[in-house]
């Protein structure tokens, strides 16, 4: 009799298949694996956010006042192109028409919310105060900081061509100056660098439609008071329009601008304004030469910086710098008119700057101050990077003279 063969028993379990917690998981070597590579990625990434936290404007939030692009790579590409370097005694003509500003954010600065008074109107400042490049930083924030309300913003209208000056004038543009400002002064070309040079063409017609074409923008700028500085520091040789001894050809160039850009815009104001520097030791004879006629002219301006040779000390200030502001106030009582400073600021500019110097900002306001009523607009010029040579905002550039600025503004 055949013998019946066993029962076959449960068959044999791999490894594979033994429960996870005796083998483990079969897709565990995968997970290792994974672990391994993506570990010293992630190991730099934390030591990067601990040891460099991310900016308070991080680069990927970035907008190229010059170019509209945005990005860490725009950021890049307007450091690489030196967008925010100024040349002996001058701002750089990238940066002073600076293009396009972002889509303007609402401000609260204007609408009550904010906690400061505004400084022409019963604030801390008796003069109406401001700054340049505005778009770089938070207004409201500003006006926090300094304790006072920004009563104008300044920019340059573009000047490499009759074209460029055109494109100038956007709604966004018109919005984010008449959102954040009672005030705008701007800077605009006599001569393009395309029409360098050329005073007789101008004093004969040849440019009127595009100042025209100007004027008819700045209208919209309602209600807005538009204040333009018509060919800014022509006794420096910088600028297409620089006179260079033409005085008679440029005053009939300027005269003819100005006419067409007031009966354009009747309310519009002429700024006749001139580069400081070292051409300060020269206003009195320059004023005698150039000055285009009280018809044509608003208000008497300057620029002033803090270079060339800077006020590193009180007799450098009283020796330098108060003459030719003293002549200037003068020179806008004797015509009736009132000063502006279009642009000023600290300077670290190549050793000629006297840099982080509290001691200009201490001066600069004791002028404002002493004279007051004959102060129609003070900017300052916050242009450039954060670290840039005139930075007072934030204080990184110059942390000695933004704490004075904060505490006497």
């Amino acid at each position: 009799m055949a013998v019946r063969p066993p029962l076959a028993g449960p068959r044999p379990i791999s490894p594979a298949h033994l429960p996870n917690r005796e083998q483990g998981s079969p897709m565990q070597p995968d997970l290792r694996k994974t672990v391994r590579r993506i570990t010293p990625a992630l190991l730099v990434f934390s030591a990067y956010m601990v040891f460099y936290p991310a900016p308070a404007e991080a680069c990927h939030k970035y907008v190229s006042p010059y170019t509209g692009k945005t990005g860490c790579g725009a950021k890049r590409a307007d450091k690489k192109k030196g967008l925010s370097t100024k040349s002996a005694g001058q701002v750089s003509n990238t940066t002073k028409n600076a293009n396009t500003p972002p889509t303007p954010p609402k401000s609260s600065g204007q609408s009550g919310t904010s906690s400061v008074t505004s400084a022409a109107s019963g604030g801390r400042l008796p003069w109406p105060s401001g700054l340049a490049c505005p778009w770089r930083i938070n207004i409201n924030n500003f006006e926090n900081w300094r304790g006072s309300r920004v009563d104008v913003l300044g920019g340059w209208i573009y000047r490499k061509t009759w074209a460029d000056m055109r494109r100038y004038f956007n709604p966004y543009r018109r919005q984010y100056f008449t959102s954040n400002a009672g005030t705008i002064v701007l800077g605009m070309p006599l001569l393009t660098n395309e029409s360098k040079g050329d005073f007789d063409g101008c004093a004969k017609g040849k440019y009127d439609s595009h100042f025209r074409f100007a004027a008819m923008q700045l209208r919209s700028y309602e209600p807005a008071t538009r204040i333009i500085r018509l060919g800014w520091e022509p006794n420096g040789t910088w600028y297409p329009w620089s006179i260079n001894g033409n005085y008679a050809k440029y005053k009939s160039c300027f005269n003819r601008v100005a006419a067409i850009l007031k009966s354009t815009d009747p309310k519009l104001k002429i700024s006749w304004s001139l580069a400081g520097g070292p051409l300060r030791r020269n206003f009195k004879s320059f004023f005698s030469a150039a000055y285009p006629g009280n018809r044509y002219v608003d208000y008497i301006d300057t620029s002033l910086y803090d270079h060339w040779p800077p006020a590193k000390t009180q007799r450098d200030w009283d020796r330098s710098f108060l003459p030719m502001l003293d002549f200037l106030v003068r020179f806008a009582k004797t015509n009736d008119k009132k000063v502006g400073v279009g642009e000023w600021a600290l300077s670290q500019w190549r050793g000629n700057g006297g840099g982080d110097n509290p001691l200009f900002i201490r001066n600069v306001y004791q002028f404002f101050k002493s004279n007051a009523k004959m102060i129609s607009y003070e900017i300052y010029y916050n242009c450039g990077s954060d670290n840039s040579y005139w930075r007072i905002y934030p204080g990184k550039a110059n942390p000695r003279g933004s704490v004075e600025y904060r505490r006497l503004w």
